[in-house]
């Protein structure tokens, strides 16, 4: 077999002493990245969120310019009829174009 080292209990403090640091940095690391990772996740919903939200809108602009253009056009359609009547009522009652 092989042989055995002997460790006295002095080194076997030193050497859990030594790793103490060690250990704790590795803790603190670990839960520092599942920290970020958490916060990560959180920003890339918040952000998913934002881009939703930003079609939505788009998507709302997009009706509300297409209502206007309607609107647009059914004033256009009605100042053409006006202009259309005021001509014949100044034919009828023998008004010059205009007046």
């Amino acid at each position: 077999m092989g042989a055995l080292i002997g460790v006295s209990e002095g080194s076997v403090v030193a050497i859990i002493v030594a790793a103490i640091p060690a250990c704790i940095a590795a803790w603190a690391s670990l839960r520092t990245r599942k920290e970020n990772t958490e916060q990560h996740g959180e920003s890339q919903q918040l952000l998913r969120d934002l881009a939703s939200d930003v079609r939505g809108h788009g998507d709302k602009l997009d009706d509300l310019k297409d209502d206007i253009g309607t609107l647009a056009q059914r004033v256009d359609n009605a100042h053409e009829r006006i202009d259309r009547h005021i001509d014949d009522l100044n034919d009828r009652h023998g008004y010059g174009p205009g007046l």
